[in-house]
């Protein structure tokens, strides 16, 4: 089943405000689903194509075209990519797999600074035993005094 996302999800997909994508909705309905011209009670939903359309749509507006020259292009066929993937788009089983796919790599990476951080304090106690060595060595040269 394809996905069909809400208006809040491409208004983020796209960085502009759920009214901006209504607006666009209400000027270029005519090449968009139905699903995603629902103006009765139901949300609206963005079919792939849709996402097409808008993306053409949200291109041309970020290069400052008209409106009418959106709907000339349109006309002719002429669709764009999505900025992202419909896929990616943080759904909460999406964003609980991003989540625990952090936590492990975060959980290896605590790993293996807690070996660096033994490693260094075995490191510094040696040290720190070679300078009492030298310390006596020096007391020792100096003699008496």
């Amino acid at each position: 089943m394809p996905i069909m996302l809400k208006t809040s999800q491409v208004a983020k997909l796209f960085s502009k405000s759920p009214m901006t994508i209504g607006r666009w909705v209400d000027t270029f309905g005519a090449y968009l689903s139905y699903t995603a011209k629902s103006t009765d009670s139901t949300e609206r939903r963005f079919s792939d194509d849709d996402l097409r359309v808008l993306a053409l749509v949200w291109m041309m507006r970020e290069q400052g075209n008209e409106f009418e020259l959106i709907t000339a292009a349109l006309a002719t066929g002429e669709r764009a990519d999505a900025p992202q993937s419909p896929s990616t788009i943080t759904t909460p089983n999406n964003q609980a797999l991003a989540l625990t796919a952090r936590v492990t790599a975060l959980e290896a990476e605590l790993a293996s600074v807690n070996g660096e951080n033994r490693l260094l304090k075995g490191q510094n106690a040696e040290l720190q035993s070679e300078i009492r060595k030298l310390e006596r060595e020096i007391g020792r040269l100096l003699g008496p005094e």
